[in-house]
């Protein structure tokens, strides 16, 4: 080798330097420097999400959520007629019928379609975060979601609620895109997420009521009329997605409701940031929230109005035009999030409308963004990263509660029933929702029967749900289930009191089950309302003496 081009050894000696811990730190600085902290915290609170989700994923199903598997398990052309009676909309039991006939109908693989939603909802949130405030909005937006209680709740539920989060964010994208540039293509695409969601929740009504009342009255101080009436036309154009399925709504308008639940009223719009903060509180509205669901609710809601007020400490100057701008757009995202609720109010004062927190999944997009944009409207970068890290780690200890959450008594009564019971024996249900979940864990050769009796086992019938129950004789079901179990079988009866409508029948049932079969017997699974959300009892049934 010519020596002009010969290393020398005092420049090959440096070389082991490279392997040294400092310079491996030196490198991965080098390689993460275009990468923001804002990304790198989000994307650990993602993986931390879909950590939560699998780990908890695997628990026993709750009523809603059997009912939501054995729906969808049908063949496609029975779903429609089995939702006539379930009083729900069809697109998510659609889309769990495809997802299981690819993953399986097990507690995993139903849930799986909700926790994908939910995750995917991760970056559609980050896209509608950076529309509003840029990196710093967007980041925070998909943190929230990551680290929400209510997100991470829904995520692990067999239900259409995360289905729900996932539409409005992707409709908010859609819409948007329609204000900033219409055409054609993103107006059928905003027409066909409004549709969607029409057809995965009925409160999504009231959503797009509220978004369409607030185009209109923008039409007064904006400049880009056409692009307002553009957005206007596609969520209106969503409806013609109803009109296949608008002889089913009808009928459920008329003939099912929700005897179960508590009417919606204003004052839930007070409670609306607990709901989204605490796991207990969306699960029993009723429940006192935990103290950090408390605190962190408390600190969404003053967030959220900061976004609205739109101010920051440090800006003595007039607002600038984009300043105005951003004012209106919270406005905005502020009106539909309270006006989706008092539009339901409103409905309730014509026909009765059941309020239940998770029914608030309609808003919780808009919500976290109004969230988002209050922490970037902080003065100071250590102050916005300290209400960040506030709200992720109340979020977290929230989430936390839901992963040990016992959400139904079925496995204690299913492996109770299994262990003793013969062929023959009897199970009969007090109220029937309680039966589904029980259902899908015991073996063939039982005989089960439900109160009301024209429900089954797998489904409930919610049509004209309350004049049913109060037509039923506790003691004319309890004797049926004596006859039907004969001299030598035993009832077992899963019961519990305190379900809407149905007053004592229950513990009715109860009693007259024990004279007819009087043979002494203690309480199996007792009733525990503090430790599960879906608690029951237990009791065995021997034949009489």
């Amino acid at each position: 080798m010519p020596a002009s081009i010969k290393s020398p050894p005092d420049e090959v000696a440096p070389a082991p330097a490279r392997t040294s811990g400092r310079g491996i730190a030196a490198a991965i600085r080098r390689r993460l420097a275009p990468v923001s902290p804002g990304a790198l915290v989000a994307t650990g609170g993602v993986a931390a999400l879909a950590i939560f989700f699998f780990f908890n994923v695997n628990a026993q199903l709750w009523l809603d959520e059997a009912l939501s598997v054995n729906i969808s398990r049908l063949p496609l052309t029975e779903i429609p007629d089995a939702l006539r009676q379930d009083n729900s909309a069809p697109f998510h039991y659609l889309l769990l019928h495809v997802w299981m006939e690819v993953f399986g109908e097990g507690n995993f693989a139903a849930r799986s379609l909700s926790g994908v939603a939910v995750l995917a909802t991760v970056p559609a949130v980050w896209l509608a975060g950076r529309r509003i405030g840029g990196d710093w909005t967007a980041w925070t937006a998909a943190l929230l979601v990551a680290t929400s209680p209510f997100a991470g709740l829904y995520a692990t539920q067999a239900r259409m609620y995360a289905v729900v989060i996932l539409l409005t964010a992707l409709g908010y994208l859609a819409l948007t895109s329609v204000l900033a540039r219409p055409s054609p293509a993103r107006v059928v695409a905003l027409a066909l997420v409004s549709g969607l969601l029409m057809l995965t929740h009925y409160w999504s009504f009231y959503l797009l009521a509220a978004v369409f009342s607030v185009l209109v009255v923008s039409l007064a101080w904006t400049r880009r009329r056409r692009a307002v009436l553009w957005a206007a036309g596609g969520i209106a154009g969503g409806a013609l997605l109803m009109l296949p399925w608008l002889p089913v709504f009808l009928f459920q308008i008329e003939n099912t409701g929700t005897p179960w639940g508590n009417p919606t009223s204003y004052k839930f719009l007070v409670d609306i940031g607990e709901y989204f903060a605490d796991t207990n509180r969306a699960r029993w509205y009723l429940t006192p929230a935990a103290p950090p669901g408390r605190i962190l609710g408390v600190l969404l809601v003053v967030l959220a109005g900061l976004a609205v007020l739109r101010t920051r400490a440090s800006a003595a100057e007039p607002e600038s035009a984009k300043a105005v701008a951003g004012r209106r757009h919270s406005m905005s995202l502020a009106a539909v999030v309270l006006g989706t609720v008092a539009l339901a109010v409103i409905a309730s004062k014509v026909k009765p409308v059941t309020f239940e927190s998770r029914y608030l999944a309609v808003v919780f997009v808009p919500f976290i963004l109004l969230v988002a944009t209050g922490i970037s409207l902080v003065a100071g970068r250590y102050l916005r990263l300290g209400l960040t890290a506030a709200v992720v780690l109340l979020g977290v200890i929230g989430s936390a509660a839901n992963i040990d959450a016992e959400r139904s008594h079925a496995p204690e009564i299913a492996a109770a029933v299994e262990r003793s019971a013969q062929e023959g024996d009897v199970v009969a249900y007090c109220p029937d929702q309680l039966a589904p979940p029980v259902d899908r864990l015991l073996g063939p050769g039982l005989k089960q029967v439900t109160l009301p009796t024209d429900s089954t086992s797998e489904r409930v019938n919610w049509v004209d749900y309350a004049a049913r129950i109060a037509a039923t004789d506790p003691a004319a079901f309890a004797q049926e289930a004596d006859r039907m179990a004969g001299p030598d079988n035993d009832v077992w009866l899963v019961w519990a009191d305190g379900y809407g409508a149905y007053g004592g029948q229950c513990g009715a049932v109860a009693q007259e089950l024990g004279r007819v079969r009087p043979t002494p017997e203690q309480p199996i699974v007792v009733s525990h309302a503090t430790n599960y959300f879906e608690p029951s009892n237990l009791r065995r049934y021997r034949p009489g003496g």
